[in-house]
């Protein structure tokens, strides 16, 4: 029965971690279920109470443990940087500025600048503009660069 209870007490803890992934609640209470689940079966199974009391406080502790770290800092490691990177860290083009198309504008698309790619839309929605095209950078909004083809000449 110890090994039950183990068992069930790892189970918890790794869903409780699951937590990062699927950040919804559910594995969390699930995870706090099993936690309890197994204080019940130590509690039932065991003739000493000082170990039962021993088993909840470790095990809730190392649950308490580990809620707080998913909430403080486990989310963090899904988080991805934004589409063009960190605004105080990247460089953005500016209006004027030529650009390439990267992924084909039909009207959305991205384009690529120094390296780094940032979304962009075609001022002609009407007329996609291919992988490879010259575009020229006309204005901003809150998510593109408005952009249409370099002119010839």
């Amino acid at each position: 029965m110890f090994w039950v209870i183990v068992l069930l007490l790892i189970l918890g803890i790794t869903l409780i971690f699951l937590e990062v992934f699927l950040p919804f609640g559910i594995s969390l209470v699930c995870g706090l279920g099993l936690v309890v689940w197994s204080w019940y079966l130590c509690y039932q199974n065991t003739t000493d109470l000082p170990i039962a009391l021993i088993w909840i406080l470790f095990s809730g502790g190392l649950a308490l443990v580990t809620m707080w770290w998913v909430w403080r800092s486990g989310i963090k490691i899904l988080t991805l940087e934004p589409f063009g990177g960190r605004d105080s860290e990247v460089e953005r083009p500016v209006r004027g500025d030529i650009v390439q198309v990267l992924h084909p504008l039909r009207p959305t698309g991205s384009v690529q600048w120094k390296g780094r790619r940032f979304p962009a839309r075609s001022i002609h929605a009407e007329r996609e503009l291919p992988r490879g095209c010259q575009v020229v950078i006309r204005s901003e909004d809150s998510i593109y660069f408005m952009v249409e083809p370099v002119k010839e000449g």
